[in-house]
């Protein structure tokens, strides 16, 4: 945590940067030297890698002979591990810099308080009547970065940094901490590499997941998932990821936390990603339960569930599915409790039917209904 602190006062350390993939290296090397303004005097730099599921042991990414560290070739090898830019021949000052070399940095123009979450931080610095603009410009720059949205606990760092520099008092530094603090717990994702099918074996992708690896890719293409998809706060998911956090969620029991280590993403992104694969699959494949489903329900076919039961001793010949209901237990709604209460299981609950057929899969689908 300290060396992170010293890295960021210093004007280096984690950031995110968009990248065009088509930038060539020269124009990489301009966008990195604008972002990390000491760079230049590296004498030179390297790119390296996180190994494998290790976060600490860190690989070279030699440079391509023909087209050198373009972003599409960085792509290419880095996939979503974490990137690491190494100075060759001298070492980068971890000394300060003033607000206004970090203004002259990102542009006094471009300088801004990002919506949502950081706006508390602004909101919760105007309540001091001792704060004059410039103080309190200093303190959001100190917690903002341009064209992004920062985490909480990224504000909190920045606030840390912002104290130590005098630049916000003990009093106000307690209030916007406290501002800036999440209700969800804070659990350390980036510690965790992030998701690669490839590092999986085949027997602990059935154990987490229930499917084997090489049944994966099936299941992308039958269930039309994107190769990637942007959520709502801009995070990039892929597809394959996305579907296997799904997967994992599906798996009982299984807690958002509990899929950390495996993801090495916050709860909130597992959240959203997997609440975004859901939506996707039910809107494109919501007809197959909710309709009648030519393709398994054909009159060829129900014969043949039919013919299948009779001889497994039952007495009808006719009988082509069977009828189960559910009740999927919910938390006390603030309003119609009455609908919503089941009394047979002493729960609020949504209950469903469905029509199960010989071969495992689900005909028919009814409900959500409450009473």
């Amino acid at each position: 945590m300290e060396d992170k602190l010293k890295l960021r006062a210093a004007g280096l350390g984690k950031r995110k940067i968009a990248l065009d993939r088509g930038w060539s290296a020269s124009v990489l090397h301009e966008k990195l030297s604008e972002t990390y303004p000491k760079l230049r005097n590296g004498g030179g730099y390297e790119f390296l890698r996180t190994d494998g599921r290790s976060t600490i042991r860190l690989v070279l990414i030699p440079g391509s002979k023909t087209e050198g560290y373009s972003v599409q070739y960085l792509k290419d090898n880095l996939n979503q591990a974490t990137e690491y830019i190494c100075p060759l021949q001298n070492d980068l000052s971890l000394g300060s810099f003033s607000i206004d070399s970090f203004m002259e940095g990102y542009g006094h123009g471009k300088l801004k308080v990002v919506a949502g979450r950081l706006g508390r931080v602004y909101a919760a610095a105007a309540k001091f009547k001792s704060f004059s603009n410039n103080t309190a410009a200093a303190v959001v720059a100190s917690c903002t970065f341009v064209k992004t949205k920062m985490s909480l606990r990224y504000a909190r760092e920045h606030l840390l940094l912002a104290f130590d520099d005098a630049m916000i008092s003990e009093e106000e530094f307690v209030l916007l901490f406290d501002h800036n603090k999440s209700s969800n717990l804070d659990l350390r994702y980036d510690q965790y590499p992030l998701f690669d099918l490839d590092d999986m074996e085949d027997d602990e992708c059935l154990a987490e997941f229930r499917v084997r690896k090489r049944d994966i890719p099936l299941l992308e293409e039958a269930l039309q998932i994107p190769e990637e998809f942007t959520l709502e706060q801009r995070s990039v998911v892929g597809g394959t990821e996305g579907l296997c956090m799904l997967l994992k969620r599906l798996t009982y029991p299984c807690r958002y936390g509990d899929m950390l280590p495996r993801f090495g993403r916050p709860v909130s992104v597992l959240c959203m990603a997997t609440n975004w694969v859901l939506d996707h699959i039910y809107a494109i494949h919501h007809r197959r339960i909710n309709h009648w489903n030519a393709e398994i329900l054909s009159p060829a076919a129900l014969q043949v569930y039919a013919d299948i039961i009779h001889q497994k001793g039952a007495p009808l010949q006719n009988c082509f599915g069977f009828i189960d209901g559910t009740v999927r237990p919910i938390a006390r709604p603030g309003t119609n409790q009455r609908i919503m209460y089941n009394g047979h299981k002493r729960v609020h609950g949504l209950k469903f039917q469905a029509v199960a057929i010989p071969n495992g899969l689900i005909a028919h689908l009814y409900g959500p209904v409450g009473m």
